[in-house]
């Protein structure tokens, strides 16, 4: 199986979401409870505080009990820390952007998975979901939501009026997997679980 989820931030209490000391043992809790060491979980950046000695092997220590095989791809916290050996190994890779196929209801769901937002991604009128993170659901996110939206809006105009332009022929969609997200709360989740909570949240 797998699982997606952004925006851990380990060690960073009441840094950004109003998130109290016994986080970390509670994103250990949530996660392990969910998740076995044959899944994977894609994680789209900014893992924790790092930096210095005392921030990494704390890092460390609390990543070390995630199970499941860890693939990061980096968001802007993530690049002192990730030069740091202990850290970088408890990944079994770590990309600044990737485009993974995963399965939804039997049907095979390319999606690209990035910490940022992005407005034109490979293949977003091909049906190709992204993945983000970063924005932790402020209004940077309303804005580039909405503006997806605009964007949607858009292409069934386009299409409608000329039936023949293939390039138009899918609406983008994009969903936020902070951890932060009421459709995440502090959970890896799978693609239909992200889609389906997405959709029931903006209902």
């Amino acid at each position: 199986m797998n699982y997606y989820i952004s925006d851990l931030h380990i060690g960073c209490v009441n840094s950004f979401d109003g998130r109290t000391l016994d986080y970390d043992e509670l994103l250990v809790k949530n996660w392990n409870s969910i998740v076995n060491n044959n899944d994977t979980v894609y994680i789209l950046g900014d893992i924790g505080r790092c930096g210095n000695n005392k921030d990494n092997e704390y890092l460390c220590s609390v990543i070390s009990r995630l199970k499941g095989k860890r693939i990061l791809v980096l968001g802007n916290h993530d690049s002192n820390g990730i030069k740091d050996n202990r850290i970088r190994q408890l990944f079994t890779n770590v990309y600044d952007y990737l485009e993974v196929i995963d399965n939804f209801n039997g049907i095979n769901q390319k999606l690209v998975l990035s910490h940022y937002p992005i407005f034109s991604w490979n293949g977003c009128y091909k049906d190709t979901v992204l993945l983000y993170g970063h924005t932790h659901g402020n209004f940077d996110d309303q804005i580039y939501q909405n503006s997806l939206e605009e964007l949607r809006e858009n292409v069934k105009k386009l299409n409608k009026e000329n039936p023949d332009i293939k390039k138009f022929k899918k609406e983008p969609y994009a969903y936020n997997v902070g951890a932060m997200m009421p459709w995440i709360n502090y959970k890896p989740k799978t693609y239909k679980e992200i889609k389906e909570g997405t959709e029931k949240y903006y209902d």
